[in-house]
């Protein structure tokens, strides 16, 4: 498992491929051409349901692993449920929801830690999810939320930060605000990035990597925009490039 590569606002900022693809002979394909240019891998439901923990393990190899399952449920379920993916999968990052309430916050956060205590392996982060990016005030309004995207997100971020999480996933849009607003040293991880001139396909609030960089961004998630290009490994490698110059001029 590698080391945890928690950055600061002026340091490293890790490309995560979002393995959101059903076929998994073309996952097989196409992880080594990206090796590179991509720091780890993204799994979500969509992947754990269609192929299962020990596919996921197979493909994991020297990549950092994010296991996006947005955990929420009662305290007692979730945190079983962090221990079975720390003991199964060794992931470097785990998503919970915040919406789920602090005390649901706080077991998932001690039981990862206590689990990787047991297993002597380093414990993984617990990343907090606000408001997913393809919903906006409309959506929010639709689900009972009378606050802007932007409030919501601000809230369930402070919650989750005074909970003892070691980040938040927001979109590009609430990244510069929850850098000034929790500091320097929390994890921010921004999905929904689209390299310019891409399309936006399902989600709503998205950014390019340079400017969620220089906002304060630690990590960036990017599945369709390399998985469908034409030339995957060129497109991760373009992205890489305007990771790298981003990081230059925020330093």
């Amino acid at each position: 498992m590698l080391d945890q590569q928690q950055s600061s606002i002026a340091g490293k900022v890790n490309l995560f491929l979002a393995l959101d693809i059903d076929e998994f002979d073309k996952i097989k394909v196409i992880l080594p051409s990206l090796e590179a240019n991509i720091q780890g891998i993204k799994v979500g439901l969509e992947f754990l349901y269609m192929h299962g923990w020990q596919k996921l393990i197979e493909i994991r190899q020297n990549y950092q692993l994010f296991i996006d399952v947005k955990l929420h449920d009662i305290p007692n379920t979730v945190a079983k449920a962090v221990r079975a993916l720390v003991r199964n999968c060794h992931p470097n990052i785990i998503t919970v929801h915040a919406a789920g309430g602090g005390a649901m916050l706080k077991s998932a956060v001690l039981e990862a830690q206590e689990e990787a205590y047991r297993l002597s392996i380093p414990a993984p982060d617990l990343i907090a999810v606000t408001v997913l990016t393809s919903l906006e005030k409309n959506d929010l309004n639709d689900i009972g939320w009378p606050n802007s995207s932007l409030a919501q997100v601000l809230q369930l971020a402070k919650l989750a930060f005074n909970s003892g999480v070691n980040g938040v996933v927001c979109s590009g849009q609430e990244v510069g605000l929850l850098r000034a607003v929790l500091g320097p040293k929390i994890r921010l991880i921004v999905p929904g990035i689209r390299p310019t001139g891409d399309a936006a396909f399902d989600q709503k609030r998205i950014t390019t990597p340079t400017q969620a960089i220089l906002d304060g961004a630690t990590d960036l998630v990017v599945g369709r925009p390399i998985i469908n290009a034409s030339n995957p490994p060129r497109a991760a490698q373009l992205i890489q490039q305007q990771i790298t110059d981003a990081v230059c001029r925020r330093v």
